[in-house]
């Protein structure tokens, strides 16, 4: 029941989106030349390669390296091919992506542990489909469209904070009055800022991550044989 609960929770956790994207980044090899001419035959990493050289031809990968990649929410009926992107897309500030929390539970976390927790009897789809669903927001129906106008929600409505120190702002202003009596050393903070921003979003994307499931799956894992321990040595 311990196993079933913990399981349960951090499923939840996935399905409110708590979790880092980190988590959720697949970096697998691709050989370009090796596959076959059709796109849908393409491996995920593959895709994302091919979709980087439609943009910039020198986005073109070494042989063997190791492209990140994650699943998002498609449209209705949608293949994998058509739901897999760079994890930039997904961070980008104005981006519709969202993880597919579904496509990871049900095809990679659930069929990797039910191999072992299977022998015990147990039946982890089960447990997923008896789970009270948290409440999350619906995303965007037409947000695949290319020509759709996409906003942040920023759009409707103004920041009254300091994007320094967060302190009060009258109207539509960005700084504080005390922030903007040094225009040089604002400047600064905000170069300094954004330079951290991009540095973190750079580390984040950077992650390799050599299994074939996320770190969650491997926190199971590490639960697991600490739980199968405690039943031999009864």
């Amino acid at each position: 029941m311990q196993v079933k609960t913990y399981l349960q929770r951090q499923w939840k956790r996935i399905l409110s989106g708590r979790l880092s994207l980190k988590d959720f980044i697949f970096a697998k090899e691709v050989r370009l030349g090796t596959y076959s001419a059709r796109i849908s035959s393409l491996p995920p990493a593959a895709i994302v390669a091919t979709k980087a050289m439609r943009v910039d031809r020198r986005a073109e990968p070494r042989y063997a390296e190791r492209i990140p990649y994650v699943v998002i929410h498609g449209e209705p009926g949608a293949h994998l091919v058509d739901m897999v992107v760079d994890p930039l897309e997904v961070l980008a500030i104005d981006s519709p992506f969202r993880i597919n929390d579904l496509y990871y539970i049900n095809k990679q976390i659930i069929p990797a542990l039910q191999r072992v927790f299977g022998l015990a009897g147990a039946d982890l789809n089960q447990w997923f489909a008896e789970m009270p669903r948290p409440v999350r927001e619906a995303s965007v129906k037409h947000a695949f469209t290319p020509n759709f106008q996409r906003t942040r929600i920023d759009y409707y409505y103004l920041s009254k904070h300091c994007v320094l120190c967060g302190g009060l702002v009258q109207a539509s202003a960005r700084l504080c009055s005390q922030c903007s009596e040094n225009e040089v050393a604002a400047a600064t903070a905000v170069i300094g800022k954004t330079a951290k921003l991009e540095q973190e979003m750079q580390h984040l994307v950077s992650v390799s991550i050599f299994q074939c499931f996320s770190s969650i799956v491997i926190n199971v894992y590490k639960k697991m044989i600490g739980c199968c321990i405690t039943v031999i040595s009864m």
